[in-house]
């Protein structure tokens, strides 16, 4: 018989407005909408709070976290991202979450939860708007630090089978511009396992950059997600798709506490703009090969595809390679039997019939690429790529330099790509008062004429 035990628990419990309308008008559409959202979405960035999704219905699920604070940050990480998902869908097809967060007692007996803030939970959910987050007061009092929200003060509520009023607070994130970042986390590590190596780089005027090729733990102070360009055009190229992978729970190599809060970051500016967007996190050897090969196959001749990496990478007798999750040691890897463990870079863009710009937040050696592809790797072969950095006040950072450099770049106007990556790779040379460098290969100034017309798309 499983144990009983009764703690505090912090208890989000969700579900899609008009979940029923949605069934009753595409039920097969409709079921695989929503699980698609549960496997891509809400299971990482709950896993990535710290959270535990209990148990599931077919519109909802209800979830424990040890902290209403970080019950709260998930369940606004949750709706922004969705929000952006969702937004270029017709209004009457959209996905729309409520959300409820308590902090109360709760009773645990096996993998069941009951008890008062539990019930709580469940009465909050349906004050909550669509997009938005209900918390109770006990929540409230918990989060002292500022989450760039405005707080509705809904008073003493009285809900149905409770006898004593609740107070309640209500989050409108549809409906309120933000400039608050996605998944946050402490800590940093370094993204290198490689041999320093000789670059043939230049050092471009008034930036730091490297060329090869044919031309030049508690959140604070994040980066930041603005709503920024809402369109495709980026630099002068207008993306048709992009796959977005962060990687950060390694079993054999050191864990990334980062890896997956910038991924997330990143896949939301891009969604901002308009760009479909696979976001992919904590891969295995066999998903993160089946996840690029697919995505390669949506190249055409009239496609420019992005593509973000972030994770362990390593070069070995001139070839780079990024890690799935499950990658070998690295003295495995080095005893040579293991390398069809790891994956080629040069995989990632091997016949491909469009054109694509890879950023790979891990460190790389030059290599050569095809007048179709740019690959930027954020640390050159003299310098790490690193996790995290500290913000001007000594804090740290809950993103790569690189990350948080890209994410300002896709929130900018650069009329150009190689202006872009320019001031791509000044910001990180900022960030990380020149420790940090990435480097650049392939024809960037050809990439400029890479413009597809929007209307054939």
């Amino acid at each position: 018989m499983a144990q009983i035990e009764r703690r505090l628990a912090a208890i989000m419990l969700a579900d899609i407005a008009r979940y029923s309308a949605l069934m009753e008008r595409a039920e097969a559409r409709t079921f695989e909408r929503v699980r698609t959202l549960r496997e891509e979405l809400i299971d990482p960035i709950v896993g990535r709070y710290g959270g535990r999704i209990i148990k599931t219905t077919g519109d909802g699920f209800l979830a424990e976290f040890s902290s209403g604070t970080a019950a709260l940050l998930c369940g606004i990480d949750l709706q922004r991202l969705n929000h952006a998902r969702e937004a270029k869908k017709p209004q009457d097809d959209r996905l729309h979450l409520r959300i409820g967060i308590n902090l109360g007692d709760v009773i645990f007996d096996g993998n069941d939860v009951s008890g008062d803030g539990v019930n709580v939970a469940a009465r909050l959910e349906p004050l909550a708007p669509e997009d938005g987050i209900c918390i109770s007061g006990a929540v409230r009092d918990q989060v002292r630090e500022e989450l760039d929200v405005v707080y509705e003060d809904l008073g003493e509520q009285y809900v149905k089978n409770i006898a004593r009023p609740i107070r309640a607070y209500r989050i409108d994130l549809a409906n309120t511009p933000s400039s608050q970042p996605i998944a946050q986390a402490p800590k940093s590590s370094k993204r290198m396992f490689a041999a320093i190596a000789f670059v043939a780089a230049l050092l471009s005027a008034g930036g730091f950059l490297y060329w090869h090729g044919s031309a030049p733990t508690t959140p604070r102070a994040p980066i930041q997600v603005t709503d920024g360009p809402t369109k495709k055009d980026f630099a002068g190229l207008w993306i048709t798709s992009a796959l977005v992978i962060g990687n950060s729970k390694y079993l054999n190599h050191p864990v990334l506490e980062n890896a997956g809060n910038d991924a997330i970051a990143i896949a939301t500016s891009l969604e901002l703009r308009g760009v479909p967007v696979n976001l992919k996190l904590d891969l295995s050897e066999d998903v993160l090969i089946k996840e690029i090969e697919y995505f390669k196959k949506q190249s055409d001749g009239r496609s420019v595809q992005f593509l973000y990496y972030a994770g362990h990478g390593w070069n070995l007798s001139g070839r780079n390679f990024i890690f799935p999750i499950d990658a070998p040691s690295q003295n495995e890897l080095l005893a040579g039997k293991t390398l069809e463990k790891v994956y080629p870079v040069d995989n990632m863009y091997r016949n491909i019939a469009g054109k694509m710009i890879l950023l790979l937040d891990t460190h790389g050696d030059p290599v050569s690429v095809p007048d179709n592809v740019v690959l930027t790797f954020s640390g050159s072969p003299q310098h790490i790529a690193r996790d995290g950095y500290r913000l001007p006040d000594g804090t740290p950072s809950k993103h790569s330099p690189y990350a948080a450099s890209i994410v300002e770049m896709l929130s900018g106007t650069e009329e150009n790509l190689p202006t872009a990556f320019l001031r791509l790779a000044q910001r990180v040379g900022k960030k990380t008062n020149g420790a940090q460098i990435p480097w650049v290969s392939g024809s960037i100034v050809g990439a400029s004429s890479w413009a597809v017309d929007p209307a054939k798309h």
